[in-house]
Parts: structure tokens; C-alpha cells; sequence
């Protein structure tokens, strides 16, 4: 089967991000870095229900997709990456804006808040076999 430019960047970004992740659990600060870290694993986790969801996310809710706005490089140092975190995290920035709204997506929501679903999502890095889709009705 072969891949569309839109998987192709979907797994890119999945790759950056937790390769960011990893690189940022190494440092010795841990304090310092808790919030970007949480944040790349929520955008990490977002990004694989965005694609589970794709279908019922295209019908209702074009505008708050985030693979097709999040534009990161691989980079192999803290500094960039914390760089990388704060122009995300910026309040203006449309990353930030379209994860603040993405759980409010019906079916998003509906997801999220079955079983351990939302903890699990701000824990680690998950992909799409880490849910029980039978539980959910998919």
C-alpha cells in the first residue's frame, strides 16, 4: 500500500515527537522541562486519535486539525526543542489553540472520557493499539 503525503508527514511528526520527548526526559532539570514534556506527549497523543478519527473529524471539525499545522524539525538538543515547545505553547499559536478546543470534539470527548482513556493519553506516548476499540464500539 502506498503512502499519501499526509501519512508521510503524520508519522514524521509522530517520530519528532517522541524523539523530543526522550531527549527531554534525559536532561537533569526535570522541573523545568515537566510542562514541555507533557505537552509533547498530549500533542503526541492527540495527533494518533486525530488519525483514528479522521473520518468523523473531517466532517465536523476541518479547522481544528493539528498534523496539517504543525510544522517541527528533528532537532538533537534541549535547547532547540524547548525553543520548538515555546512558539507551540504560545497562547496565539494555532497548535495550542486547536489542542485547548480538541477535546471538546464530541467524539473526542466521548473517547477520552470512557475508561482510563484520558489518563492514559497524558502519560506516555500511546498509539492506536494501546485502546481497546471493541470497548469503544469501533
Amino acid at each position: 500500500m502506498k503512502k499519501n503525503l499526509k501519512d508521510f508527514v503524520y508519522e514524521k511528526n509522530l517520530k519528532i515527537l517522541k524523539h523530543y520527548i526522550k531527549i527531554l526526559k534525559t536532561e537533569s532539570n526535570t522541573d523545568i522541562i515537566s510542562i514541555p514534556i507533557k505537552f509533547f506527549i498530549i500533542l503526541h497523543n492527540y495527533l494518533v486519535l486525530e488519525k483514528m478519527f479522521q473520518e468523523e473529524l473531517k466532517v465536523g471539525c476541518g479547522s481544528i486539525m493539528l498534523n496539517e499545522f504543525l510544522h517541527i524539525e528533528w532537532y538533537n538538543n534541549s535547547k532547540e526543542i524547548y525553543e520548538t515547545f515555546e512558539k507551540l505553547y504560545d497562547p496565539n499559536h494555532i497548535i495550542r489553540n486547536n489542542m485547548e478546543k480538541f477535546n471538546e470534539i464530541p467524539i473526542i470527548s466521548d473517547f477520552l472520557f470512557s475508561g482510563n482513556n484520558y489518563e492514559l493519553i497524558t502519560k506516555k506516548p500511546i498509539s492506536d493499539v494501546d485502546f481497546d476499540a471493541d470497548k469503544f464500539g469501533l
